[in-house]
């Protein structure tokens, strides 16, 4: 696994490694992941923040990916449902994404650097 892709994005970030839960579809870096009952991990869902984003893309060999914890230092990617600007809030989005429009969604943070299309990675610095 290269773990030293984009360091910027997560300066200061805690990291662990983290095994996909079968069937998921983390497909990348900056998804919110939630820890299930088996200690793997899958895409959060809209109001629930999740413990780490995935960092790097999920080895397709063993299911692990990089993970860095949400909330202990650090900016971390994110990827987004719609078009975000520097210093707006970030939000919890469908399907483990992040969003600048709360619809009863739940705040995370504030968006470092902006995403110019949905679907696009950005950087977010956690509350």
């Amino acid at each position: 696994m290269d773990q030293t892709s984009d360091l910027v994005t997560t300066l200061h970030a805690v990291h662990i490694t983290c095994i996909v839960t079968s069937g998921s579809t983390i497909s990348g870096r900056g998804y919110r992941c939630a820890v299930q009952s088996d200690g793997t991990y899958n895409l959060a869902g809209v109001n629930e923040p999740g413990q780490v984003v995935s960092d790097t893309p999920v080895d397709s060999g063993n299911g692990q990916f990089l993970g860095a914890r949400i909330g202990q230092s650090g900016s971390i990617p994110a990827v987004s449902t719609e078009v975000t600007t520097p210093g707006s809030v970030a939000y919890t989005a469908v399907s483990g994404q992040f969003c600048q429009t709360s619809t009863s969604a739940t705040r995370i943070g504030i968006w470092v650097q902006g995403v110019s299309a949905s679907g696009g990675l950005g950087i977010v610095l956690p509350d």
